[in-house]
């Protein structure tokens, strides 16, 4: 791999995905990322690489980026990706693809290891035979444009049932749903049929695992699925955290993951609905009553009808709850805030200090994915 001078953006890890979809409103045209270059990470930071820009174009990205975040614009070396033919989707297809095809074809798309998930959303409008053509030409070329790529599957349906899942149908290669996927130097095996993983949490789960945490805190992950926030957390600090899952097949990858990235001493898996532990028949939860110093709450559908179990397992003392919702983007974080304190004056607990409330990424056109750091004590 080759080294050179560019310039970067830098901005903090939190940041990085508003950062992309800004520059993807405001200078889609220019697609100033660099597609030659490899992203970087420092610390709390992430570098992304630009292309040359003019002095009438490097002033006018200076000026939207400084309004909208934090940054520094910088020069560095850079290390140069392996070379492919084309960089993007719409550059591989733009002359495969008739150009009303071409404008429909997904700008975005999931990797999760060595599988790509897509969808479809605006082949709608194609007649049956089209579609089924111009999807094996995208699914193509994702595995051309993305080296290391075996299988390509498209969505069929939203999350749903109890276990989040969703449908997929193979598009190309191997239909062969369990993968491993890297992140953040942990290592995550799983099957995207019967589990539920979101790679569009990265920044997320990163931002968790590097905050400050005291020795041997007892932590709960309320809904841990395959672990990736249970094992990045381990990763980083010496604390003890119960894991639960209600989805078997989560429970048994979170167990491999467990083994797999060599916390075994720092995590217990529980396959249990969690509603279960404020049963009085509950040993379990009998045990784990008010001693936890922290839970994680990421189940931001339903996260609201388990707030009395984070409450039921928190110190009285005072606790921290990482809680996820969505909400309506014409809701302040205000109101939502208010309307948290109703629920937690219920269970006799009450918010001592919002330590953080932030948009962790735009879910639908009117609904966000919101997250909240609480801490809370026990109401004397």
């Amino acid at each position: 791999m080759t080294r050179k001078n560019i310039q970067f953006i830098k901005v903090k890890k939190e940041k990085g995905e508003d950062l992309i979809k800004s520059l993807n409103t405001n200078f889609k045209k220019l697609r100033i990322i660099h597609p030659d270059y490899q992203i970087e990470y420092d610390g709390n930071y992430i570098l992304f690489p630009i292309k040359d820009l003019t002095d009438e174009q490097f002033h006018e990205l200076n000026k939207t980026l400084k309004n909208q975040f934090s940054i520094e614009i910088m020069n560095k070396k850079g290390t140069s990706k392996r070379k492919i033919d084309r960089r993007t989707l719409e550059d591989f297809l733009e002359n495969t693809l008739p150009n009303d095809v071409l404008n429909i074809i997904p700008r975005s798309y999931d990797v999760i290891g060595n599988i790509a998930i897509v969808e479809f959303d605006r082949f709608l409008e194609l007649s049956q035979k089209k579609s089924i053509k111009y999807k094996n030409q995208v699914a193509s070329a994702i595995i051309h444009v993305n080296k290391g790529l075996k299988s390509v599957y498209e969505k069929k349906s939203e999350i749903k049932g109890e276990y989040r899942l969703r449908e997929f149908s193979i598009l190309k290669g191997p239909d062969n749903p369990e993968t491993i996927h890297k992140e953040n130097k942990c290592l995550f095996k799983l099957d995207i049929k019967t589990t539920y993983f979101s790679p569009r949490l990265v920044y997320e789960r990163n931002r968790i695992a590097t905050s400050q945490f005291n020795e041997n805190e007892n932590i709960t992950d309320m809904f841990a699925g395959v672990g990736p926030f249970s094992i990045q957390i381990a990763k980083n600090h010496p604390v003890n955290i119960y894991s639960f899952d209600i989805n078997p097949a989560a429970c048994k990858y979170l167990e491999d993951n467990v083994r797999l990235n060599k916390v075994n001493d720092k995590i217990t898996v529980h396959n249990l609905d969690v509603k279960n532990l404020v049963d009085t028949n509950s040993t379990l939860g009998e045990t784990l009553k008010n001693s936890m110093d922290r839970v994680i709450m990421n189940l931001p559908e339903k996260a609201v009808n388990f707030l009395d179990v984070a409450c039921f397992l928190l110190k009285e003392s005072g606790g921290i709850i990482h809680y996820y919702l969505f909400n309506e983007k014409s809701s302040t974080i205000e109101q939502t805030i208010q309307n948290l304190e109703k629920k937690f004056d219920e269970e006799k607990y009450h918010i001592v200090k919002i330590l953080s409330s932030r948009k962790v990424k735009g879910y639908s056109p009117k609904i966000d994915l919101l997250s909240f750091d609480l801490y809370l004590r026990l109401k004397k």
